[in-house]
């Protein structure tokens, strides 16, 4: 038996095992967190933005492309959502769901067709300000949104007779299967061709459109996708609190989720999710001690880029030899380097 085949099997006995943990970890993190005095409602939340950095990271770490509005998504869906369960369909939790998410997919496509044409630190300032333009908007309809208040009155319901998600821990598998399910269907998507287009992208924009590449079109394919995984967790969000706010598509919101990316990791899946692992129990840990804690949670996160400026996965992948982590990591191509 070679070397190679050595470690390509450690490797795969290393996934296998991950899997199983990661089974287990799902089922007992909200037990965990009873019994350091935290809430089930925080494990829901934390696959929320899990959900929410896996989304923004195929536009970010896949794609090349920086948004610093990207949580006007987030809420727009939760706002849409909302208003469908209110007016529409009230005994409905699954079509005012559904209704959010294709809602806000196809502003996005609509949006994301106007600023596409932009790059680099236009396309941010583009996505800023269409962010507060839509914060405007929430805030200042109020016959509709209710303006600073919110809208309450959400309710769960059934998804249908034998998918109860009323409980809470119901509810925290649902978020657990839904994230599941975004993870599995982003490894797809990266690791297809379309995937690997988006990295050449990213790594040499020009040479792509050299070789053939229709580079707009790409981008803004991604874009749309990223606003898709977005809503899903914006929507999921509002049947979590059972509230629609305009602090859920605030700029620091948007921040919030940039910082999980980077904290975590960019150019792979499991370093958004560590990401938002690590930011969301940070920040309800220290907001139960301060109102002060975005002023320490910069500060940790100046920490984190000065000790991991590739983020906590890229950090382990620098690592040689028998790393286990490698195959939790992208594989780049040694052309693609050079």
């Amino acid at each position: 038996m070679n070397l190679g085949t050595s470690i390509t099997k450690k490797n795969a006995a290393f996934r296998v095992g991950a899997v199983i943990i990661g089974i287990f970890a799902f089922i007992m993190l909200p037990t965990l967190f009873k019994s350091i005095g935290s809430t089930m409602f925080l494990a829901t939340e934390i696959f929320i933005f899990a959900i929410f950095a896996l989304g923004f990271n195929l536009l970010l770490g896949f794609t090349g492309i920086i948004s610093f509005g990207h949580a006007a998504w987030f809420g727009l869906s939760s706002y849409a959502a909302a208003l469908f369960q209110r007016h529409v369909t009230p005994d409905s939790t699954l079509i005012p769901l559904l209704f959010g998410i294709l809602f806000t997919t196809l502003i996005g496509a609509l949006v994301g067709k106007l600023i596409i044409k932009t790059r680099g630190i236009y396309f941010a300032y583009v996505t800023i300000a269409f962010s507060q333009l839509v914060l405007f908007i929430i805030i200042r309809w109020t016959k509709l949104t209710n303006g600073e208040n919110g809208l309450g009155g959400i309710e769960r319901k059934p998804l249908f007779k034998f998918i109860d998600i009323v409980p809470e821990f119901n509810y925290y598998i649902f978020v657990v299967i839904v994230f599941i399910l975004v993870f599995i269907l982003l490894n797809i998507i990266i690791k297809s061709p379309f995937g690997r287009v988006l990295q050449a992208i990213r790594e040499n924009r020009t040479r792509a459109i050299f070789i053939g590449y229709n580079v707009r079109s790409y981008e803004l394919t991604s874009y749309i996708l990223s606003v898709f995984f977005t809503s899903v967790a914006g929507v999921l969000d509002l049947f979590l609190l059972k509230y629609a706010f305009p602090e859920s598509m605030a700029t620091t919101m948007s921040g919030e989720v940039i910082i999980m990316t980077l904290v975590g990791g960019m150019h792979n899946l499991t370093g958004p999710v560590l990401g938002a692992i690590i930011i969301t129990f940070l920040k309800d840990f220290i907001s139960s001690f301060t109102d002060r804690w975005m002023i320490f949670l910069g500060g940790i996160f100046v920490l984190f880029v000065m000790v991991f400026p590739e983020g906590i996965m890229g950090f382990f992948g620098k690592w040689g030899g028998n790393n286990p982590f490698k195959s939790l990591l992208p594989k780049r191509d040694k052309e693609s380097e050079s």
